[in-house]
């Protein structure tokens, strides 16, 4: 299958690393700066032809993958010039209809974190499609197949849920983390004391319900750790974020319990 990329950032990068370790070719990568196309083409060194003009974009591809962000994505479709190949955009949170100006049309979502230093296993990468046409649903579908063995169908709603969720799961987790490192480096002391701990909570939650996994002074409710804890913190944007994390545990047990 031949395949252009719209974008250079982490997720285009990642996306164009697991297209040119597939069976398939990657024929273009586009992007408004032609530096940074230039510098994922030859990092993949797979001789695909690095873009910033979108009317030099080869009009007999089989996909164009739109993996830009999701304030460009509308302005790209209405700019993108016609082709015979199927469109798609990788976002979670935005509609399948942004695309609509293209018969073939639909999703390629990876649920994933994606940073360009960081190198991913790609079997593993769970894909959500969407189509809006047979074509587009075969297209999408073999190339998924080609990348990963977690493929799955999902509407603009479910993504929407993913994508939600996806939120909570990562980068809310992501800054609780910068939080923790900041608490720590204040005391003198260093992160990597949290990185047992964090292993574990990431591993129990494999095998167990998130809620079930729960531990800590707002799930026994505790109020005199509590207390301790919200005397320590001396910036009032941390007490917030604290004061809010423990009555959400404690509301979450509470709910539990009465199920």
């Amino acid at each position: 299958m031949k395949i252009i990329l719209l974008g250079s950032g982490n997720v285009a990068t990642h996306l164009a690393t697991a297209i040119a370790m597939s069976e398939n070719e990657l024929l273009q990568v586009y992007s408004k700066t032609y530096d940074h196309a230039k510098a994922l083409v030859d990092q993949l060194n797979c001789g695909a032809e690095a873009l910033d003009n979108l009317n030099l974009i080869d009009p007999s591809a089989d996909l164009y993958l739109f993996a830009v962000s999701d304030n460009a994505l509308s302005e790209l479709a209405e700019k993108m010039p016609e082709t015979s190949g199927v469109w798609a955009h990788t976002a979670g949170s935005v509609s399948i209809n942004v695309l609509k100006k293209h018969n073939d049309h639909g999703i390629f979502y990876p649920l994933q974190t994606f940073s360009k230093s960081r190198k991913l296993d790609y079997a593993s990468l769970p894909l959500y499609l969407d189509a809006a046409t047979d074509k587009a649903r075969e297209t999408l579908t073999k190339l998924a197949n080609s990348i990963s063995k977690s493929v799955a169908f999902a509407d603009d709603n479910q993504r929407k849920q993913l994508h939600l969720a996806a939120v909570f799961a990562c980068n809310f987790t992501n800054h609780l983390y910068a939080i923790a490192e900041h608490l720590l480096s204040k005391a003198n002391l260093s992160a990597e004391a949290l990185a047992p701990l964090i292993k574990e909570t990431s591993e129990k939650i494999a095998v167990m319900p998130a809620y079930k996994a729960q531990t800590g002074p707002a799930a026994r409710k505790d109020t005199q750790t509590i207390k301790k804890h919200m005397d320590l913190l001396d910036e009032e944007n941390l007490k917030k974020v604290y004061q809010t994390m423990s009555d959400s545990i404690i509301h979450s047990k509470l709910q539990t319990n009465r199920e």
